[in-house]
């Protein structure tokens, strides 16, 4: 068998992202009602994502005065 791709996740590792990863999820979790901050979202990193999207951190403050870091 021939390799054609290898894909390594490498984000904030081996190649600076500017917290592309963190950004992304949290914008994602804002779209869908649920605003976190960046600490809460690192909590959960290094879990599978289904899993960590599945039970995110519970906000400390409500939604209305929270926002997603930009």
């Amino acid at each position: 068998m021939k390799i054609e791709l290898v894909v390594f996740d490498m984000a904030g590792t081996t190649v600076r992202d500017d917290d592309a990863v963190n950004l992304c999820l949290r914008d994602a979790l804002h779209a869908g009602g649920i605003d976190v901050t960046r600490d809460e979202v690192n909590e959960v990193m290094g879990i599978p994502k289904p899993t960590a999207i599945a039970a995110p951190p519970e906000p400390e403050t409500p939604r209305q005065e929270r926002r997603p870091g930009r």
